[in-house]
């Protein structure tokens, strides 16, 4: 999609009557002002959802965290069995 035709399509969208509207980035999330980049050097607009990118990040510190969990118990569990059998 390009500039112009998104233009267009929001440029209809208000000419009928939806001017105020917010737009969303999927069901939830609205586009905030900061979340638009404009890429010079390689011509693109850039929409991020800044959102949902920290919501993100936020799930994979979680993740990263559990599974260190997992591989500290994995090992203990190990260490325990292995003194069980002397």
């Amino acid at each position: 999609m390009t500039i112009d035709s998104l233009l267009g399509i929001l440029t209809a969208i208000s000419e009928a009557g939806h001017g105020s509207m917010p737009i969303f980035i999927g069901e939830k999330y609205p586009l905030l002002d900061s979340a638009l980049i404009i890429d010079h050097l390689r011509d693109k607009l850039i929409i991020r959802n800044n959102y949902y990118d920290e919501k993100m990040a936020e799930a994979l510190s979680k993740a990263r965290s559990d599974l260190g969990k997992i591989y500290y118990t994995y090992l203990a569990d190990c260490f325990k069995a292995g003194e069980m059998e002397e």
